[in-house]
């Protein structure tokens, strides 16, 4: 009688705790699952899930090794086929769960894994976009201070420099974007998008400020190195003149009338130089009034040539005047002459 007593206190307690195990482990499963499933959370957090399910898992494993045993006795012991059906459908359910759960962890594991590499690499790439846009910022904040055509066309060059560094950093940003979508098809991308924004706006803006200084500087040293042609093209043509100016000795043997045209052929030229000093100039000057500052030599050098030219002018304007008298006393001594001649002859 004891012994029944006790074998039916067995068999009570074998089913309670095959309910509770039953309990116990659907609810342990349905929040592994969520977990394991998460796509909303940081990479992190889901590390952190992963971890906390895989160090429950064999204590889980293990209740449902008992829940197995006493489903068994249970079973063994039950006359009611539909109630043993029940309970083997249960306990393959549990299992294959269970089973389901092992392979979706590691599973998860390696996506984690990746993804965690994935948001090194985003921060990574994240800190090179910034650190060019602070390096370029720095560049574009100093004034396009010049004083020279060598110094125009070292700053071109270092702009040029810097515009191709765009491309580069391009591709960077770019592998931002795939990165980022690559953390987003396992889990939350938090912050990241933010992040992402920042380094597109920072680096489109000094992008822009970059292709306008290049293309600035690009027409300035363009235009300075027409201008400078042009001030050397003056100065030979002046060193010519000077040098024909001081011959005019040599030149006397030209009838005067000739000589005189000289001159005010020259005189003409002289007007012409000073005008090609003055556009050559001011066109150099377009872009000095549009970001850059100096170029002060080169306007010294164009009003030395101009004070030059003057000094010429005055020099063949004297001869001019001088040919002009000269060539009107021939006349009139000819003229006396010519007067005298008529009047022998009659």
């Amino acid at each position: 009688m004891e012994e029944k007593i006790r074998e039916q206190k067995r068999a009570r307690t074998v089913r309670t705790d095959y309910t509770a195990a039953v309990e116990i482990l659907t609810i342990w499963l349905q929040h592994a699952e969520l977990k394991v499933q998460d796509k909303t959370s940081k990479p992190q957090i889901i590390k952190e899930s992963l971890q906390q399910i895989q160090s429950e898992l064999p204590a889980m494993q293990e209740k449902l090794d008992q829940l197995v045993l006493n489903a068994r006795v249970i079973c063994d012991k039950s006359n009611d086929e539909e109630e043993k059906a029940l309970i083997r459908s249960k306990v393959d359910s549990l299992t294959e769960q269970m089973g389901m759960i092992r392979s979706w962890i590691d599973e998860k594991k390696q996506q984690i894994g990746d993804c965690l590499d994935s948001w090194d690499r985003f921060l990574t790439l994240y800190n090179t976009v910034m650190n060019w846009v602070k390096d370029k910022q720095d560049v574009v904040s100093q004034p396009l201070e010049l004083n020279s055509l060598t110094e125009a066309k070292q700053r071109l060059h270092d702009y040029t420099g810097a515009v191709k560094s765009c491309k580069v950093i391009g591709k960077t940003v770019s592998e931002m974007s795939k990165e980022l979508e690559h953390i987003g098809e396992t889990g939350s991308i938090g912050d990241l998008s933010n992040m992402m924004e920042e380094a597109e706006t920072a680096k489109a803006e000094v992008e822009g400020h970059l292709l306008e200084r290049h293309a600035l500087l690009h027409e300035t040293s363009e235009e300075w190195e027409q201008c400078e042609r042009k001030l050397r093209e003056v100065k030979s043509w002046l060193d010519k003149c000077k040098a024909q100016v001081e011959a005019s000795p040599k030149s006397k043997k030209k009838p005067l009338r000739d000589q005189l045209a000289n001159r005010e052929k020259m005189m003409s030229d002289i007007a012409i130089q000073k005008s090609k000093i003055e556009v050559s100039i001011e066109k150099l000057q377009v872009h000095f009034r549009s970001g850059v500052t100096g170029g002060g030599c080169v306007v010294e050098t164009g009003e030395a040539l101009k004070i030059e030219l003057d000094s010429l002018l005055g020099i063949v304007r004297q001869q001019s005047t001088e040919l002009e008298a000269t060539i009107a006393q021939v006349e009139q001594y000819q003229q006396v002459v010519y007067c005298r001649n008529i009047y022998n002859i009659q």
